[in-house]
């Protein structure tokens, strides 16, 4: 019993990157030589192999079509080292190489030569899950996944594939890592011949109850027919099938009835061009538009949740359950010079049965048009009731320049939270624009991302804030109504060099849903604004319906997390921020964190996270300077104080979240009783975008100004404009003119 306790003792948690070049076997024996030759100075030529096997904490092993790393540093070190690999594959074209993920227990053992070798859960389910990719995949298992999910570097790449059967029976879930630069999208063939297999299941299935149902009817007939004679035969027969018929139909307006919400699963590119993934991805994104403004349905999910569900083996049954919606559009897109056709079946959650399928082959032209019939075509099968102006928005038509809407599908299929990304979707945009000058949505888009530029990417940059105001003007003079040119609008109210607009920019979010109730981006961005102007019940409401809409958006929940840290509930806004930490401005997130620590009493932990964000990110709008300028207040350090304020201003000014940053100034200087400054800074700070009079009354870094005269007739003047905001917020959203 001692020798195997002993012997479970070795037993280690290792991160395992299997690898196997696709093919190997076919190749000549000088080729095999060659290849293997070429991946092991690619491997070894990584960051992530070369620091692991510094430190003593890498172990390889050759498997003679390739290699096991078995790292012992993090989870990320072997999904850090496929990455690496993949980049330095991306030009090779002698061979091609799929890769597996896991992290679980291995067993260091010797083998018959008595040398090292490695055993255990931790190999083996790398290795299943690597033999379920095809060349260039990367395949993590469910457990990897899980724990990358977690962090907004790596969860846009994630692909959810479903299980995959390997050896002996055993099922492994497994998820794709694809980040457009390296990594394979399609779904690997063993799950694709494995979904036709159970496609081909289900309809032998139905194919054999309709077979045995007629054999029934015809068994009834004979029994009647010689009981009661063929004229009653025929007449029961008669009444059955009506009977029959009334059922089905009845069943038919029950399903149809039931369904109020409902998620469009991202359409296949079936072009065989992986380069038109982005006419697909646009195809879903606009039919998604289409389908949320139409107000009896009331919950229709935002396509960054449903871009998880790309090339995604789950069935609309089960992705229903997973988005506790009604129904699942589903379909494919083939796109063959300036013609499409799309697919597109409607399949109800509860009895998995198809309430509508349908066809269309149009001219890239047409294809505005196209969106609106297929949207209407849904609203009909389903027995929604449109409203005069929802018909009149899905009846109207226009045809469009291909190239032009071409660049249009690749500026939104672009657009993300990095420069780069940014960049590439306003080249895109302004060639669509170029080309054709009357299509609104191209032009409030293009706002959009003028407006991203300006205010998160070069702070405070002119010329990023007037194109983006004269693109929405544009967008507004052609379709007033647009819910995305309404949303552009607001950002450009509500912005440093607009004087932060609070009220107009609430005016034009509430006018976009109005016409679109299911549209996420604004329920945040009214959250947004709420938050800033103190209302927090309200910025809860509306952020709780984005994640309704979009409940895979982490800035969503990081949001959440906001508003709870203000309520008060410090300790559960940790936890929310932490499980949701987004990439667009990490200095903003880390502070944040920070913050809430610091009022959970965790005053340690929160000092040192700020010192560490310090070192590892750009402080963005001086924000961790200042809160470095308030814990040395709690310390008395008057020097540093003063020193961390002059940074923090110096690197902040002209930046678009400033005002949190002039909060902790002004926080610091209460902390240390210096009233003058600190009412300097938080008038400032009410006057440029962040007139908080919930957390001002509440905030225990200002308690020292309570019972200063200036500080009461602060708040008293921030009163009568939340008051109004407050009434606002409680009106009802009229419905769309």
């Amino acid at each position: 019993m001692t020798s195997e306790l002993e012997r479970d003792a070795e037993l280690e948690i290792g991160h395992v990157l299997f690898m196997d070049i696709v093919g190997f076997s076919k190749l000549l024996v000088d080729e095999q030589s060659n290849c293997s030759d070429r991946l092991n100075q690619i491997v070894r030529r990584t960051s992530q192999f070369r620091a692991a096997e510094a430190e003593g904490k890498l172990i390889r092993l050759p498997t003679g079509d390739g290699m096991v790393l078995v790292f012992f540093t993090s989870p990320e070190a072997p999904v850090r080292c496929s990455v690496e690999i993949a980049k330095a594959l991306k030009d090779c074209s002698d061979f091609g190489l799929r890769m597996g993920i896991h992290s679980g227990p291995v067993n260091k053992i010797s083998d018959v030569n008595d040398r090292s070798n490695l055993a255990g859960g931790g190999i083996n389910i790398a290795q299943r899950v690597m033999d379920c990719g095809d060349a260039g995949h990367i395949l993590l298992s469910k457990r990897v996944a899980e724990d990358l999910e977690q962090h907004s570097k790596w969860r846009p790449h994630l692909q959810d594939f479903g299980e995959c059967e390997v050896k002996h029976g055993m099922r492994v879930t497994v998820a794709n890592l694809y980040t457009g630069e390296v990594g394979n999208p399609a779904l690997p063939e063993k799950l694709t011949r494995a979904k036709q297999e159970r496609d081909a299941a289900a309809l032998a299935a139905d194919k054999a109850t309709v077979a045995a149902a007629a054999r029934g009817i015809a068994r009834r007939r004979r029994n009647v027919a010689l009981l009661a004679g063929s004229f009653f035969a025929m007449l029961a027969l008669g009444i059955g099938f009506w009977i029959f018929s009334q059922r089905k139909a009845a069943t038919a307006t029950l399903a149809a009835a039931r369904i109020g919400s409902l998620a469009v699963k991202p359409l296949d590119n079936f072009s065989g061009d992986a380069t038109k993934e982005y006419f697909a991805d646009g195809m879903t994104d606009e039919l998604i538009n289409k389908l949320s403004q139409i107000g009896a349905l009331k919950r229709v999910i935002s396509r960054s949740t449903m871009m998880k569900y790309k090339q995604s083996p789950k069935s609309a049954a089960d992705i229903a359950r997973d988005l506790n919606v009604a129904a699942v559009v589903e379909g494919s897109v083939v796109l063959s010079g300036d013609q499409a056709r799309i697919s597109v079946q409607l399949i109800d959650a509860a009895s998995e049965k198809n309430l509508w399928t349908n066809s269309y082959t149009r001219s890239v032209a047409n294809i505005v048009n196209l969106q609106n019939e297929v949207a209407l075509a849904i609203a009909n099968a389903i027995e929604l009731k449109l409203t005069p102006q929802e018909k009149a928005r899905l009846t109207s038509a226009r045809v469009m320049n291909p190239q032009a809407y071409d660049y249009y599908l690749r500026g939104k299929f672009f657009f993300g939270s990095n420069k780069e990304a940014t960049n590439a979707s306003i080249e895109m945009l302004e060639k669509s624009v170029s080309l054709d000058g009357t299509f609104a949505p191209a032009w409030a888009d293009l706002s959009l991302a003028y407006g991203s530029k300006a205010f998160w990417l070069e702070a405070g940059a002119k010329q990023w804030e007037v194109k983006a105001e004269e693109a929405v003007a544009k967008a507004l003079q052609l379709d007033p109504e647009l819910p995305a040119a309404h949303l552009a609008k607001s950002r450009v109210l509500w912005r440093p060099s607009s004087g932060f607009q609070e009220e107009k920019a609430i005016a034009e979010l509430r006018h976009a849903l109005a016409v679109n109730p299911n549209f996420g981006d604004a329920h945040s961005s009214l959250g947004v604004i709420y938050f800033h102007v103190g209302l927090l019940d309200e910025a809860m409401q509306q952020y709780k319906r984005a994640d309704e809409l979009n409940p895979s958006n982490p800035i969503i929940k990081f949001g959440i997390g906001l508003v709870t840290l203000l309520q008060g509930r410090y300790d559960d806004a940790v936890t929310m921020m932490e499980a949701n930490q987004t990439g667009m401005v990490r200095a903003l997130v880390e502070s944040s964190i920070a913050n809430a620590l610091f009022f959970a009493g965790r005053t340690d932990e929160a000092r040192a996270r700020i010192e560490d964000a310090k070192a590892k990110y750009k402080d963005e709008g001086g924000i961790l300077a200042s809160m470095q300028a308030v814990f040395f207040a709690i310390a008395g350090d008057k020097t540093r104080v003063q020193e961390k304020i002059d940074e923090a201003i110096k690197i902040g000014e002209g930046f678009g979240h400033f005002h949190h940053t002039t909060h902790m100034i002004a926080s610091a200087y209460a902390l240390m009783d210096e009233p003058d400054l600190a009412m300097k800074w938080l008038n400032y700070t009410a006057e440029n975008g962040y007139p908080n009079l919930t957390w001002f009354e509440r905030d225990p870094n200002l308690d020292k100004l309570r019972k200063d005269l200036r500080f009461i007739e602060f708040l008293d003047k921030l009163r009568p404009r939340f008051e109004r905001f407050k009434a606002l917020a409680h009106t009802p959203i009229p419905e769309s003119k």
